[in-house]
């Protein structure tokens, strides 16, 4: 009898997609980082462009990680 693995307990799929959106937040900071390193080398513009948008797109899914966060908490009963 093989297992049913379409049936995941909700907190696994939420702690999954936690870890995700770290390891993407995570990715987006360092594209960011290198592609304001390669436009002090280079001064291309096209290097400050990609790293104003990941940048922004970083910190927008920091928010989404946050407020996502928040939503799936459930307050400690006193």
């Amino acid at each position: 009898m093989e297992p049913n693995l379409t049936k995941l307990p909700t907190m696994q799929l939420i702690t999954m997609h936690k870890i995700l959106m770290r390891t993407a937040i995570t990715a987006g900071a360092l594209f960011t980082a290198w592609s304001l390193h390669a436009w002090s080398n280079s001064a291309h513009s096209s290097s400050l462009i990609m790293a104003a948008v990941s940048g922004a797109l970083t910190v927008g899914m920091l928010v989404y990680l946050r407020r996502f966060t928040r939503s799936t908490t459930t307050p400690d009963a006193d």
